[in-house]
């Protein structure tokens, strides 16, 4: 025998989130989270979290990347880093595509941030056209989020 429990909103609940929902943003590109988006060579890509893989949306106009088929362009194999695969984001340095992501093993405590460089110079190339993931040294072995990378002039 199955029982659940059904609730019935009342008219002023009802009212409430009618109100809230009037005040609520939903993104036009994308209903995932951490979106990023750069334009190159007439066409906009975009990367949003996904979990469990890095994939990017592509097109020529900013209305119709919401209905632009997505390309896997990584799926991790390695246990300690293919959960939680979030804020995906990636640069172009010279001929090369760096895509900034971070990762762990299902455990928040073991976020890291990773780096992938393409072997062409596509955004959106094959899995098979990415070398493997690389971990940036940093000076403090601590959880991460997020990343963002800078290009500095040399002073």
């Amino acid at each position: 025998m199955l029982l659940g429990l059904t609730a019935v909103p009342s008219a002023a609940a009802g009212a409430d989130e009618a109100k809230a929902a009037a005040g609520t943003f939903r993104n036009p590109l994308n209903p995932g989270p951490d979106p990023y988006v750069s334009h190159w060579k007439g066409n906009y890509h975009l990367t949003t979290t996904q979990g469990d893989s890095i994939r990017m949306w592509r097109s020529p106009s900013l209305s119709t990347l919401l209905t632009a088929d997505p390309v896997t362009v990584w799926k991790d194999t390695d246990s300690s880093r293919n959960r939680n695969i979030w804020a995906p984001e990636f640069y172009r340095f010279g001929d090369r595509w760096y895509l900034y992501y971070t990762a762990d093993d299902g455990v928040d405590e073991h976020h890291r941030l990773y780096v992938l460089e393409s072997e062409r110079d596509d955004p959106a190339g094959r899995t098979a056209s990415r070398r493997s993931s690389h971990r940036p040294t940093t000076p403090v072995d601590s959880g991460t989020v997020s990343a963002c990378a800078v290009l500095l002039a040399s002073l």
